[in-house]
Protein backbone atom coordinates (compact mmCIF):
# COMPACT_ATOMS: atom_id res chain seq x y z
CA UNK A 1 0.00 0.00 0.00
CA UNK A 2 2.42 2.36 0.72
CA UNK A 3 4.48 2.30 -2.68
CA UNK A 4 1.24 2.73 -4.65
CA UNK A 5 0.59 5.99 -1.76
CA UNK A 6 3.83 7.41 -2.79
CA UNK A 7 3.14 6.90 -6.71
CA UNK A 8 0.13 8.92 -6.01
CA UNK A 9 1.87 11.77 -4.04
CA UNK A 10 4.60 11.60 -7.37
CA UNK A 11 1.96 12.09 -10.09
CA UNK A 12 0.15 14.64 -8.25
CA UNK A 13 3.51 16.54 -7.74
CA UNK A 14 3.86 15.67 -11.35
CA UNK A 15 0.39 17.57 -12.27
CA UNK A 16 1.32 20.31 -9.98
CA UNK A 17 4.37 21.15 -12.05
CA UNK A 18 3.03 20.52 -15.79
CA UNK A 19 -0.57 21.00 -15.85
CA UNK A 20 -0.87 19.68 -19.43
CA UNK A 21 0.94 16.51 -19.07
CA UNK A 22 -1.78 13.06 -18.53
CA UNK A 23 -1.61 10.15 -16.20
CA UNK A 24 -3.17 6.71 -17.39
CA UNK A 25 -3.71 5.28 -20.49
CA UNK A 26 -2.34 6.45 -24.11
CA UNK A 27 -5.58 7.87 -26.27
CA UNK A 28 -5.72 7.05 -30.17
CA UNK A 29 -4.70 10.16 -31.05
CA UNK A 30 -1.11 10.30 -28.49
CA UNK A 31 -0.34 6.60 -29.66
CA UNK A 32 -0.72 7.97 -33.40
CA UNK A 33 1.44 10.75 -33.02
CA UNK A 34 3.82 8.01 -31.23
CA UNK A 35 3.52 6.05 -34.07
CA UNK A 36 4.28 8.80 -36.42
CA UNK A 37 7.20 10.14 -34.79
CA UNK A 38 8.53 6.53 -34.96
CA UNK A 39 8.42 6.42 -38.72
CA UNK A 40 10.04 10.00 -39.05
CA UNK A 41 12.98 9.05 -36.54
CA UNK A 42 13.42 5.26 -37.77
CA UNK A 43 16.92 5.70 -38.12
CA UNK A 44 17.60 7.26 -34.63
CA UNK A 45 15.35 4.39 -33.08
CA UNK A 46 17.35 1.55 -34.85
CA UNK A 47 20.45 2.62 -33.18
CA UNK A 48 20.67 2.42 -29.47
CA UNK A 49 24.07 4.54 -28.99
CA UNK A 50 22.01 7.25 -30.72
CA UNK A 51 18.78 6.94 -28.77
CA UNK A 52 20.83 7.63 -25.91
CA UNK A 53 22.82 10.67 -27.66
CA UNK A 54 20.44 12.63 -29.54
CA UNK A 55 18.06 12.09 -26.02
CA UNK A 56 15.39 11.05 -28.71
CA UNK A 57 12.70 10.51 -25.61
CA UNK A 58 12.55 14.10 -24.76
CA UNK A 59 12.26 14.66 -28.71
CA UNK A 60 9.44 12.58 -28.35
CA UNK A 61 7.66 14.07 -25.50
CA UNK A 62 7.99 17.47 -27.25
CA UNK A 63 6.31 16.07 -30.36
CA UNK A 64 3.77 14.64 -27.76
CA UNK A 65 2.83 17.36 -25.51
CA UNK A 66 1.03 15.31 -22.83
CA UNK A 67 3.89 13.12 -22.22
CA UNK A 68 6.79 13.29 -20.56
CA UNK A 69 10.03 11.45 -21.73
CA UNK A 70 9.77 8.56 -19.17
CA UNK A 71 6.18 8.44 -20.48
CA UNK A 72 7.19 8.15 -23.67
CA UNK A 73 10.50 5.53 -23.26
CA UNK A 74 8.08 3.21 -21.20
CA UNK A 75 5.46 3.70 -24.02
CA UNK A 76 8.15 2.98 -26.63
CA UNK A 77 9.38 -0.32 -24.83
CA UNK A 78 6.05 -1.75 -24.89
CA UNK A 79 5.07 -0.98 -28.34
CA UNK A 80 8.37 -0.78 -30.14
CA UNK A 81 7.38 -1.62 -33.94
CA UNK A 82 10.48 -1.84 -34.67
CA UNK A 83 11.14 -4.99 -32.49
CA UNK A 84 10.91 -8.64 -34.21
CA UNK A 85 7.50 -10.21 -32.49
CA UNK A 86 10.28 -13.20 -33.05
CA UNK A 87 12.71 -12.19 -30.73
CA UNK A 88 9.79 -11.27 -27.76
CA UNK A 89 8.54 -14.74 -28.04
CA UNK A 90 12.04 -16.17 -27.54
CA UNK A 91 12.58 -14.30 -24.87
CA UNK A 92 9.35 -15.46 -23.70
CA UNK A 93 10.04 -18.90 -24.13
CA UNK A 94 13.63 -18.44 -22.11
CA UNK A 95 11.89 -17.28 -19.10
CA UNK A 96 10.11 -20.23 -18.81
Amino acid sequence: MKQKEKQKRINLMVLKIHPIYCLGHWTKEEHGLYLEFVNNHFDILKSKYAKKSKRIFKLMSQFIPSRTPTQCRSHHQKFNPLQSSLKKNNLKQMKY
